[in-house]
């Protein structure tokens, strides 16, 4: 536990200073994935399960309501892949008839969430359907299916902090 600790400080210390810029670890203080350490993959193969960084630059139309954050990148896990079925019903998101989560019509400060005009979905090719960890997450729920062309990369979780 102490190597994690001091690696963790590291690491920390690295990438305030920015010599790690997102070249090879990322460190996620945001509740869409779990708190951690993150080794940057440069892989274009996804499956279910992974967790990918998105630019959200393409995305403008669905990122401009109030409270939204603009020009940023998002973290979150791949939920759906080429086929998969998209279903909403009763505020409720699922994915190949099982339900993944609930879709609420405004966030934690009351704004107004934009809501998918589709209510059945099959994911394509080019595309993932992404989901964060926390029920209240902004992810597709709400912006659809993103585009694989738009993932950054793939992180690997090296060191989660409910690990420690």
């Amino acid at each position: 536990m102490k190597k994690y600790i001091i690696l963790s400080i590291f690491l920390l210390v690295l990438n305030t200073l920015g010599i790690y810029t997102r070249k090879c670890f990322v460190l996620n203080i945001s509740s869409s994935i779990p708190i951690g350490i993150y080794k940057v993959d440069k892989s274009i193969d996804f499956k279910k399960g992974d967790i990918i960084t998105f630019s959200t630059k393409n995305y403008s139309d669905i990122l401009n309501y109030s409270g939204s954050i603009k020009n940023v990148t998002f973290s979150k896990y791949v939920a759906g892949i080429s086929g998969d079925y998209i279903r909403i019903e009763n505020n409720k998101i699922y994915i190949n008839n099982k339900e993944k989560g609930n879709i609420f019509k405004v966030d934690g400060l009351n704004n107004k969430l934009p809501q998918l005009k589709e209510k059945e979905y099959i994911v394509k090719e080019d595309e993932v359907f992404v989901l964060g960890t926390n029920n209240k997450s902004f992810d597709s729920r709400y912006y659809g299916c993103i585009k694989k062309s738009d993932v950054i990369y793939k992180l690997v979780p090296l060191i989660i902090w409910e690990d420690i």
